[in-house]
Order: C-alpha cells, then structure tokens, then sequence
C-alpha cells in the first residue's frame, strides 16, 4: 500500500488537480469512480471531464512519502503553492491546503460564499420535486434535536413555568374536603397552587391521576367524574395521624393529612409511611394513625 502525492492532469489544457492519498490507488479508483457517476465533488474537475472525457485525464504519483504524523498534508501544501494548483489558470484544485491538515476558510471564500446564495429562491418546479420526495415519510425528531445540549437561561424557565402554570387544564377542578363538599372550582393550576399555597405542579397531578392521593386533607377532581359518580378510594393508611411520645403515650401535635405531617417532620411521605408501618421511634416520638390512638 503506497502513500505519497498525486496529480491528476487533464492532457487537452494542461490544468492539474493535486493532492494527497494514505493508500493512492484507491484513491485513484475513488476519484474516477466519482467522476464517471457526475458527482465529483470538485466541480471544476467534474466539468473538465464532462467537456474532455476520461481518455484525456491521467493519474500520476508525484512523490512517495510515509504515513506518519503531518508529512502528507504538510508536503500537499509544499507542491500545491510551487505549481500554484489553486489558481484557476493553471489547478483545479479549490480547498486551501495547510501544513497541519487544518481547514480554514479565508474571508474571501466566505464573501464569495455568501455572495452567491444571497437572494436565491427555488423555482417552482423544485418546491414541487422537494414536497414530492418528502411527503409520507416519517421524520426522526430524536436525530434532529435542535437544542441538544443547549442549556435554558431562568428567564426562560420561568416564562416556559409561567405559561404552563396559567394554561387552562381539559375540564374544571372541584376542590373536596374529607365529606365530598365542593370548597371551591377552579379552572387553572394556578388557582389550584394558590388555594393551597403550594408551589409544585407535581401536588395537582398527583392528586388528579391516583384516587387515593390527597392534598393537606383536601381531595382533587375533576368535575365530569365528580358528577359521574366518582368515588376516592379511601387509603390504607387514612389521612389524619398524630406524633405521640413513646414513654407517656400523650399524644404530642394531631395533623389531618399524612401530607401535612410529612412536611411538618420535613421528611419524604414515603418516609412518613414506612415509620408508621414499622412503628419506628426517633427522637422518643411514635407516629401512628389517628383511628389507632383512638382505639
């Protein structure tokens, strides 16, 4: 497997393409392989071939040099500035060429660039190819997501909160006590946040999806199920507990919700619950449920 510089000369002007290969027959096959399918992707080159045919374009080994380090890109560079293969009179060549193999654009390039595509418009008959091809096919949003690793500024967050918080929910919410009486209607999670002084969504959702799941001894419902016949399932646990000292067995502070006890501990509900199952004892405090202290 050779490594080295190449050319590829067009024999009718004289005009040559200059560049590099780790393995330079198959890049020779490559080229012309590319070129024989019009989609070269040297422009220049591809017409060159297209006016002059392939009789007229031969393939040749400049230099032999070793695959290591920058010696091929920087030696690409070397022959390319002596036979000046970038200048149009003389090279097709098109990308500039660096030592190190690293690709810059100059502003000239970029200016050329930009020049050419300002005020470009498809015609009518490419909208409808373009529309043609893209219709019935599915789109992979999960390969195209466009904010990958942006991270969202809190002014942004808050808006996006804002928005999401005010948003009318699917139907009207009815605010229950413990008796089923309708405390008070409301239609947003905000109205919902603010009767319980609350500011998690996660507390509404939870209450409006599981039927056994209450708010500071308050149920959710929605007001469709409510009128339906809709029953709350009443929890294993009940909603009202109290924290009673183990030695004495007074009872200490009495909460309506397990909810409430939760956050007056400032532990997890699940935490809460399995300390009353367990009957575990901290701080010489026993939780229990109100109905057994009653019993």
């Amino acid at each position: 497997m050779k490594s080295g510089i190449y050319t590829i000369t067009c024999l009718a002007n004289g005009k040559y393409y200059i560049g590099y290969a780790t393995n330079l027959e198959k890049r020779k096959n490559h080229h012309f392989s590319r070129l024989k399918i019009n989609k070269h992707c040297n422009p220049y080159l591809q017409k060159a071939y297209n006016k002059y045919g392939k009789n007229n374009f031969k393939f040749e080994i400049l230099e032999e040099y070793p695959d290591k380090g920058f010696i091929l890109p920087s030696m690409e560079n070397y022959w390319c500035n002596l036979l000046d293969a970038h200048n149009a009179k003389y090279g097709y060549n098109i990308l500039p060429t660096n030592p190190y193999n690293k690709y810059k654009q100059t502003k000239e390039m970029i200016l050329k660039a930009s020049l050419k595509r300002k005020g470009f418009k498809h015609s009518e008959e490419t909208k409808n190819k373009m529309s043609k091809t893209r219709t019935g096919k599915k789109i992979n949003r999960k390969s195209t997501v466009w904010n990958k690793g942006k991270k969202m500024t809190k002014e942004f967050c808050e808006k996006i909160s804002k928005i999401r918080t005010e948003k009318f929910l699917n139907d009207w919410i009815l605010i229950l006590d413990k008796e089923y009486n309708i405390l008070k209607k409301v239609r947003t999670k905000k109205e919902v946040l603010e009767f319980f002084k609350v500011s998690k969504n996660s507390y509404i959702l939870n209450c409006l999806n599981k039927s056994n799941s209450s708010i500071y001894g308050h149920y959710l419902m929605y007001e469709k199920d409510f009128l339906n016949g809709k029953k709350i399932k009443k929890s294993k646990f009940g909603n009202s507990c109290c924290i009673i000292k183990n030695d004495t067995k007074i009872k200490e502070k009495e909460f309506e919700s397990l909810t409430e006890c939760a956050k007056y501990l400032n532990i997890k509900i699940q935490t809460l619950i399995y300390r009353i199952k367990n009957k575990t004892v901290k701080n010489n405090n026993l939780i229990i449920l109100k109905k057994d202290y009653d019993s």
